[in-house]
């Protein structure tokens, strides 16, 4: 099994990872919302906002939990955040077509 802090830190990188793609779908739909003021726009403006916050508060939990939780903690976490990244990685592809 990997050290403890290696698995805490690429739970880290995963959510930074996603927070970036986050924000370049954030500038996109937020340029797209301002150009075309619908309610649809506007809401996933919102919706990706979201996104945003929640991984940058989870990338500030896993500092916390990292000196607190074990690996059986950090795993499960982190396939959660591997299935959130390749959401928001298919987000991304989407948006570039």
């Amino acid at each position: 099994m990997p050290p403890l802090a290696s698995i805490w830190t690429v739970d880290i990188v995963v959510a930074v990872a996603s927070a970036v793609l986050m924000v370049w779908a954030l500038s996109f739909y937020y340029g797209r919302a301002r150009r075309v003021r619908s309610a649809f726009s506007v809401g996933l403006t919102v919706f990706v906002l979201i996104f945003v916050i929640q991984n940058v508060m989870a990338v500030f939990f896993y500092f916390q939990l990292a000196q607190t939780y074990s690996a059986d903690v950090a795993l499960p976490m982190l396939a959660l955040n591997g299935l959130g990244l390749a959401a928001f990685v298919t987000l991304v592809w989407i948006i570039r077509r």
